[in-house]
């Protein structure tokens, strides 16, 4: 792979959060070409990500695959791609890593490689990374849900000198207000 993207993208709004690219994609791409693509403005590709929605999670879907044509000569026209290619990415992957809602978190892979179905390919490394991958964004939603919920509530505790600590079933703490913060180091 040359460059990648994870983000969670919204198939109603097209709206896009916890967008992550490679270091490829932040130096490459025009600050405008950038900016585009996080407001969901990549229209060209929504039947990729209806198709993403409706597929097998953790699976990466070769482009052809996900537009449903036999080859990268019958795709559609496509601002995103076009991009990509002229950034000599001619090669496009996706893979929908969890379906929460009208969320959708994906993993996008971009290659300036020789077309390969990617139906075909078997890659070990990708097998370990993408639950990873799928697990970390599904705790993260749960834990920007409970900030946003819970946030206020954990900031006012904490004004009052209490300290709270949310911890998983192994002890671990996972998230903490300021008071505990001050209470661990002392």
């Amino acid at each position: 792979m040359d460059a990648s993207a994870m983000w969670a993208a919204n198939i109603e709004t097209g709206g896009r959060v916890h967008i992550a690219w490679s270091q490829f994609n932040r130096e490459a791409l025009s600050a405008a070409d950038r900016r585009a693509i996080e407001r969901g403005e990549d229209d060209d590709d929504r039947e990729a990500y209806a198709f993403l929605k409706r597929s097998q999670r953790q699976v990466i879907y070769d482009e052809p695959t996900m537009f449903g044509v036999a080859g990268p000569e019958e795709l559609p026209a496509s601002r995103p791609r076009e991009m990509a290619r002229a950034l000599g990415l001619t090669h496009r992957m996706a893979c929908a890593l969890n379906h929460s809602g009208p969320w959708l978190d994906c993993l996008l892979l971009q290659s300036g490689e020789v077309y390969r179905p990617v139906s075909r390919q078997k890659d070990d490394k990708s097998d370990l990374l993408i639950p990873i991958l799928s697990q970390s964004l599904a705790l993260e939603r749960t834990f920007s849900t409970l900030r946003a919920r819970f946030g206020g509530a954990l900031a006012h505790l904490g004004e009052l000198g209490i300290g709270v600590f949310l911890v998983n079933r192994q002890g671990v703490i996972m998230e903490r207000n300021a008071e505990a913060d001050r209470i661990l180091e002392q």
